[in-house]
């Protein structure tokens, strides 16, 4: 019962760099930075999203049980973890000049989340510690977990 509270709505995996809503629900950061790209409300009350922070407390939680758990759930965590860096860094651009032509791509529209996004994090408007923390958080060791 737990597990199925720390399982994200979109993806059903275990959240992986959880983030929380300013509705209080909670995704994998990959998740709905996917699905904020066709849509502005939250998949599950549908309240318009205006910003989301990381909940660290529950990627440490999630990381605990995933230590206290059997070899084969945490091979399986490893290949989850493996998958979504592939798929991370196989995102195309967030931001693409056309030369004045449309902004489509094979993608759909090329969504230009780069100068909003930074205060989508915090409720202070141009934080240099927000950009630190969203550069850290982005940029960790993440998915190099062993989980021991």
């Amino acid at each position: 019962v737990m597990e199925n509270e720390l399982q994200c709505a979109i993806c059903s995996e275990l959240f992986i760099k959880a983030v929380t809503l300013t509705c209080s629900h909670t995704f994998c950061k990959y998740c709905i930075e996917l699905w904020k790209k066709n849509k502005s409300v939250c998949p599950i009350c549908r309240a318009k999203i205006t910003g989301m922070t990381a909940t660290l407390v529950l990627d440490n939680v999630i990381e605990k049980v995933i230590e206290a758990s059997p070899e084969d759930i945490q091979q399986r965590r490893k290949q989850v973890l493996e998958e979504r860096k592939k798929q991370e860094e196989a995102k195309p651009p967030q931001k693409q000049n056309n030369s004045g032509r449309g902004n489509g791509t094979l993608y759909g529209p090329v969504i230009e989340v780069s100068s909003d996004s930074d205060n989508d994090l915090s409720s202070s408007d141009n934080s240099e510690d927000t950009n630190e923390w969203r550069d850290e958080y982005d940029n960790d060791d993440w998915y190099d977990n062993d989980f021991n």
